[in-house]
């Protein structure tokens, strides 16, 4: 069984970014106990990362937290987590992803030897300093940003955007400039795909004559409430019972 300590040894040595950061303050952390919202909302997430080994990392002003399982091989999987808390003025989020923040401060990297999960290739995930509307600055290189491209594409197929980016927060960035929205106001949640289609992703129908566009449902997964439960799950049956 690994230690906190060795969790954050096995997530260093696998990301190299994490190596440069040397002057760091490792501490056993509480158990997770969330809000009582935050269980209500997200009872298979609350079961999860309760189930995890605790550490708290900081690095100057920077704290995460880095919640360890151990694999049903014996290995070791990991999340690394901002510290969870409201800190910015974004008004645009919707509630459900508030509360989730509130206890959970998302996922800004990841560790797992299994080639098949739900986090597989994303960057991060609901994070509160990355989230925000139409697209992350930076990803990929592609400055106008998905908006654009979208907006491109539908003109080459002479049919009216029915996707409006200022209507959408962006809650996760993937490896191929793949993304995941959520509305603001209901939490409908979208992928905005670009290359490579997962097979739980559902092309969203705009029109007969609009092929090859990039949003996709996510199957079974309508709203941020359901994506998050659903994460919960897939990660859940890698671990060891």
């Amino acid at each position: 069984m690994d230690t906190p300590v060795q969790d954050w040894q096995h997530l260093r040595h696998a990301k190299v970014w994490l190596r440069e950061h040397k002057d760091l303050e490792l501490a056993t952390g509480p158990l997770f106990e969330p809000a009582r919202q935050f269980q209500d909302s997200f009872p298979f997430m609350t079961e999860l990362l309760g189930k995890a080994r605790r550490t708290k990392v900081k690095n100057g002003g920077n704290v995460y937290d880095l919640f360890g399982w151990t694999a049903r091989d014996g290995s070791s999987l990991e999340w690394l987590c901002p510290e969870a808390g409201l800190r910015q003025n974004k008004p645009f989020l919707h509630n459900d992803h508030r509360v989730l923040l509130q206890s959970f401060g998302g996922i800004r990297e990841y560790w797992s030897i299994y080639e098949y999960h739900w986090l597989l290739n994303w960057y991060w995930i609901l994070c509160e300093n990355e989230s925000c509307l139409s697209f992350p600055p930076g990803v990929s290189g592609w400055e106008n940003g998905w908006r654009d491209y979208y907006r491109d594409l539908c003109a080459q197929e002479w049919v009216e955007p029915i996707v409006e980016g200022s209507d959408y927060v962006t809650f996760g960035a993937e490896a191929n400039a793949n993304l995941l929205l959520y509305h603001r106001e209901t939490s409908e949640v979208l992928m905005f795909i670009r290359d490579g289609a997962p097979t739980q992703a559902t092309p969203l129908q705009q029109s007969k004559s609009c092929i090859d566009l990039p949003f996709h449902t996510v199957d079974r997964c309508p709203d941020l409430v359901s994506w998050v439960e659903a994460l919960a799950r897939d990660w859940s049956r890698l671990l060891i019972v």
